[in-house]
């Protein structure tokens, strides 16, 4: 997802008054490796990368100025976008914390479904073990929630207290919350192809098992890939353990609506972070020749963003 267009009033863009972030072809992102945000500008056939830190000092801008403070939101915006770029639109996530990207309308079927779920396993009614993800989609229309939806909002609305003031009120806390959760669906459905990349590096090191060097090098790629895979299937985790409460949603309904949007922005941020790799191995390579350079590049890609106490020697050779 790259800068957000040139939509909206002036308040919510990226207009900056110094002719330096006017330049053509001038854009801020992050740099490879540290992850810091920087400005990148075309200098006749090269192209110059300065952190922002720097940036400030070289061009003599004030913090409190226009400028200094759309730095600022470059900062916060490149956690939702790969680019900015001079005119874009600010990144909805910042403006007022809603998503600035769309969900299907099956992950949003699939949210009230798994929702409703949660509810009538909370008032005694259902199972602990949740539908198949093809039963979810027509689950919160079906014949059990329906006979049961008004005893079960009035549950509710006793365990809401003073947060909800009648049932079409919890209702619509409810809705709101499988609206939130329909992200994380979306984004499960997406990671998928990340957490099946862990099989295809295995795979792929089964073809080097005569061949120590690339034997040895699918080892470390299996090996740094485990931890990133893990927190993400953690954020899923906390993100089902979230609506699977179903009174504190009410009791604390705008603190259940952040921590869903955290885990949301943190697993969509990790999933554009993994996305070129994706679509890197979604295909074997034509050639050895390809093969190896996949190899090095997807090291390279792990070992910059999540290596610990990896040799940087052994980076530099792939």
């Amino acid at each position: 997802m790259d800068g957000a267009g040139a939509q909206g009033r002036p308040s919510e863009r990226f207009v900056f008054t110094a002719r330096v972030f006017r330049i053509p072809g001038a854009y801020f992102a992050k740099e490879n490796g540290t992850g810091n945000a920087a400005f990148h500008l075309p200098l006749g056939g090269l192209s110059a990368c300065v952190p922002l830190a720097s940036l400030r000092d070289e061009f003599g801008i004030d913090p409190q100025s226009s400028d200094g403070k759309l730095l600022c939101r470059v900062e916060q915006a490149l956690r939702f976008v790969q680019q900015v770029r001079h005119g874009d639109s600010l990144p909805q996530e910042i403006i007022d914390g809603s998503a600035s990207w769309k969900f299907a309308p099956q992950h949003l079927m699939i949210a009230r479904g798994r929702l409703w779920h949660a509810v009538l396993v909370w008032a005694g009614l259902e199972s602990q073990k949740a539908p198949q993800q093809s039963c979810l989609v027509s689950y919160a229309g079906g014949e059990t929630v329906q006979a049961h939806r008004g005893a079960v909002l009035a549950r509710l609305l006793d365990a809401a207290g003073q947060e909800a003031a009648d049932t079409g009120e919890v209702e619509d806390m409810l809705e709101a919350i499988a609206r939130e959760y329909a992200f994380i669906e979306a984004l499960f459905a997406h990671f998928r192809d990340i957490f099946d990349l862990r099989r295809r590096f295995a795979s792929a090191g089964e073809r080097y098992n005569g061949t120590a060097d690339g034997a040895a090098e699918y080892g470390r790629i299996v090996a740094l890939c485990q931890e990133p895979l893990r927190k993400a299937q953690g954020n899923f985790k906390t993100a089902r353990s979230l609506i699977e409460d179903p009174p504190a949603l009410v009791q604390a309904h705008a603190s259940a609506i952040d921590a869903l949007r955290e885990l949301r922005d943190e697993l969509h941020q990790e999933a554009e972070k993994w996305q070129h790799l994706v679509e890197q191995w979604r295909k074997d390579p034509a050639s050895e020749q390809g093969w190896i350079e996949r190899r090095r590049e997807t090291y390279r890609f792990l070992a910059q963003n999540w290596a610990r106490g990896e040799s940087w020697g052994n980076l530099a050779e792939a």
